[in-house]
């Protein structure tokens, strides 16, 4: 049962956080919380600590901070120094690099994918919940890579076949998000310079 609710709610969600709204990362929080019960119901409890103890607090707290930093009815989106960039796409790599070695030891089949995809899903979200704009970037990152693997997937099992489904639709709304975090981003620097 649970897990017909998260995944009906996967849409809504995805839609509703695709004009990078605050209420696309409540909605979220609450999705989470459907996915911790569905995961504990299914016996996958790694899964379910993740959405417990990861995924639902950060989007609540992206949510609070978006509505403290409103702008309409979106965030206030920054860029980050350079000193910022530099310091988090080198732990970005370091990370990557690590958990690909990890990955490749245990003969994982889908190291090089899962290990970007696994270290994208981590630091979208609090990229995300500073509202920097480069999570944009990496989002667009994120959902290529899960395309990709999803297609490796299939090819190896076509009963995965629901999951590249769903994947060219998360795809799909990124793109939408990105453009329109763009437009709301592009709109805010003009605002800013015209003050």
């Amino acid at each position: 049962m649970f897990s017909y609710a998260a995944a009906f709610c996967i849409p809504f969600c995805n839609g509703v956080s695709v004009g990078g709204k605050p209420y696309g990362a409540l909605i979220g929080s609450i999705n989470s919380l459907i996915y911790t019960a569905a995961y504990i119901s299914m016996g996958v409890y790694g899964s379910a600590a993740s959405a417990l103890l990861f995924s639902f607090p950060i989007q609540l707290m992206t949510f609070f901070s978006w509505k403290k930093r409103a702008y309409k009815k979106t965030a206030v989106f920054r860029v980050m120094t350079a000193k910022q960039r530099t310091v988090f796409f080198t732990a970005l790599l370091v990370l990557w690099a690590g958990l690909t070695a990890v990955f490749y030891h245990l003969k994982y089949e889908y190291a090089l994918l899962d290990s970007i995809s696994f270290i994208l899903g981590f630091v979208v979200p609090l990229l995300t919940m500073g509202a920097f704009i480069e999570y944009t970037y990496l989002w667009i990152v994120q959902g290529f890579v899960g395309l990709l693997l999803n297609i490796q997937m299939v090819m190896n099992d076509y009963r995965q076949t629901t999951y590249l489904i769903y994947g060219v639709y998360a795809f799909y709304c990124v793109i939408c998000a990105f453009i329109n975090v763009r437009k709301f981003y592009l709109e805010q620097q003009k605002t800013k310079t015209a003050d």
